[in-house]
């Protein structure tokens, strides 16, 4: 059909406009709760969206400093360490997703068989020596350097993390998540002691 001029007619039914409304400040509340003004709504955006950027830089800088610190760890991690790590991880996204509310309690009880916990370690594995490795070197920079979290820190962490807990519905294991919280108050000292003594470089 090609060259061919070809002469059609076409009936509309329907024509749709958006039809945006006025930013006043009475819409201002409909955007973000509480809000009284349009200026007080935007300043309001423009600080989340700063939080978000600085948040992830701070979480790609804390993925580049573990990655180096395992780097500087040469050595055949245990087989236990790997396992244990990756169950954690592996415990972590499930508590994330819970927390979202987007499975039941049914279906976070399947998601816990050995079997699934098992395939995903293996798949990671690659991930979890490393991050095995880097905790080797977390905690000797910590022992090198005496840097060490305040019971008082430790506790105010744990309480408000079985708070959110209990609040879902959960029976937390105090014992279980106040050495998982020590350890990553740990790991942050370390963090933040790299940051400080060492050159980073932005890329």
């Amino acid at each position: 059909v090609r060259g061919l001029e070809v002469s059609f007619k076409v009936k509309v039914n329907e024509i749709f406009e958006r039809k945006l409304p006025d930013l006043t400040d009475d819409f201002a509340s409909q955007i973000i709760p509480n809000c009284t003004s349009m200026k007080e709504c935007r300043e309001f955006l423009l600080e989340n969206i700063a939080g978000g950027k600085e948040e992830a830089k701070m979480q790609a800088i804390q993925n580049a400093v573990t990655e180096s610190i395992s780097e500087c760890v040469d050595i055949t991690v245990p087989e236990s360490m790997v396992v244990n790590i990756g169950r954690e991880e592996y415990g972590k996204r499930l508590m994330e997703i819970q927390q979202q509310g987007q499975l039941s309690p049914d279906m976070v009880q399947k998601l816990t068989s050995e079997k699934l916990v098992q395939d995903y370690i293996e798949k990671e594995r690659d991930t979890f020596e490393m991050l095995a490795r880097a905790s080797i070197g977390v905690a000797e920079i910590q022992k090198l350097e005496s840097l060490a979290v305040s019971e008082e820190q430790l506790e105010d962490e744990l309480n408000s993390i079985q708070k959110e807990l209990e609040a879902a519905g959960e029976n937390p294991d105090a014992e279980g998540i106040k050495q998982m919280i020590k350890e990553r108050l740990e790991a942050k000292l370390v963090f933040e002691w790299v940051e400080k003594n060492c050159q980073v470089e932005y890329v």
